[in-house]
């Protein structure tokens, strides 16, 4: 592992979609690596730069049984996470009243690859 894990810098909902009852929202979410360790031999990483400062960012869908426009800052609701082949599952959480997060993370749309290259000392493949 890092010795440190990447700073959340920000999430920036880029999409979201009123259906029924239910909610779909769309975040980027981006990820300081600049405090990761560097390896001289090794090319840069081919990362996104912001503002000067090195980050790695992939995008999440959020499922919420609300209306987008009627989600409550203080709602607890259970979490169910799946990768993103598996949404089905996720929209079946939803039907039971859960949030769902849907994340980059199976072999066709992998965000680690991505936090591989920012960490490869500690990177394991």
């Amino acid at each position: 592992l890092p010795p440190r894990a990447p700073t959340l810098r920000l999430a920036t909902r880029t999409n979201a979609t009123t259906s029924g009852s239910s909610c779909s929202s769309f975040y980027e979410l981006t990820f300081d690596k600049s405090d990761a360790p560097s390896i001289r031999a090794a090319p840069p990483a081919p990362l996104v730069t912001s503002n000067g400062s090195s980050t790695v960012a992939f995008s999440v869908e959020l499922l919420t049984p609300y209306a987008c426009d009627a989600i409550s800052p203080t709602a607890t609701l259970p979490l169910f996470m799946t990768q993103w082949n598996h949404r089905e599952w996720a929209l079946r959480a939803l039907s039971r009243g859960y949030a769902s997060l849907v994340y980059p993370a199976a072999d066709t749309r992998d965000a680690a690859p991505a936090f591989q290259r920012a960490y490869r000392q500690t990177a394991s493949m």
